[in-house]
């Protein structure tokens, strides 16, 4: 297992974001207050069927709403793998008139290929010179000390307000809620946790993410994580943080291997 940095509230027992723990729901949870709404009476499990997203093309995420692990996926548009250093010839396209057609007639033979399905992929042109593609920036997970058994269990995604919401009760008849939502003037995504439970809730959360080339670089400080990587090798640097927010109680960085 890699090294993860987990801030985490104190006294919170330590839950590795790989350990999914099983979950039974019972109970029937209404349906939402609004029609426009998506909503399930269990988690999600497959990013393109049921992961809810929001934000927008700039800065989004697919929420999958998990109960003692919930993963966030993490989208921003400028994270990008491939072009200039690849290929001391590309340009962006921004090619002296004279060699224009030849860019021309390429993209007319990648649509002749496209249209006959022949085609593998389309980010290579027809030298195979690769133009580049976008990246995932990762995954945030957060582990939730929280009992095997949940009631009313819904998830949903509010296409009025554009925030996704999941929310349960437990046993002792405590009730959990989940928001989740993006915001474009800000530059962030919010996850907010509320419940009414005596002793309030014990987390912890990570940071997981593919663009692994070279190694990336955690840090924790002042109830934020930081991680710097690279899209890959001689290619985009990047920088992420998650910043913990608390009332009423104290976080801490732990460090595990």
């Amino acid at each position: 297992m890699k090294p993860r940095y987990y801030p985490h509230v104190v006294g919170a027992a330590i839950l590795f974001a790989d350990l999914l723990h099983a979950q039974t729901f019972s109970g029937q949870a209404p349906p939402p207050n609004t029609a426009n709404a998506l909503w399930y009476r269990s988690p999600g499990s497959d990013w393109v069927t049921d992961a809810l997203p929001i934000g927008n093309g700039y800065q989004a995420s697919m929420v999958f709403g998990g109960v003692a692990a919930d993963r966030i996926q993490l989208n921003e548009e400028s994270l990008w793998a491939g072009g200039p250093f690849e290929d001391p010839l590309y340009s962006g396209n921004n090619d002296v008139l004279a060699n224009r057609q030849k860019h021309i007639d390429g993209i007319a033979a990648l649509r002749n290929i496209i249209a006959q399905s022949e085609y593998k992929s389309t980010s290579a042109n027809q030298s195979g010179t690769l133009w580049g593609s976008y990246r995932t920036l990762g995954e945030l997970y957060i582990n939730l000390t929280a009992p095997t058994s949940v009631i009313n269990y819904r998830r949903e995604l509010n296409m009025d307000e554009g925030v996704a919401h999941t929310s349960w009760q437990n046993p002792d008849l405590s009730i959990v809620t989940k928001d989740y939502f993006c915001s474009y003037p800000d530059h962030v995504c919010v996850f907010s946790l509320t419940t009414n439970a005596t002793k309030g809730a014990s987390f912890n959360f990570s940071f997981q993410t593919p663009q692994t080339d070279p190694v990336v670089a955690i840090s924790c400080a002042n109830n934020v994580i930081t991680f710097r990587g690279q899209a890959e090798t001689g290619g985009m640097q990047f920088e992420a943080q998650a910043r913990v927010c608390l009332f009423l109680f104290q976080a801490l960085c732990h460090y595990f291997s």
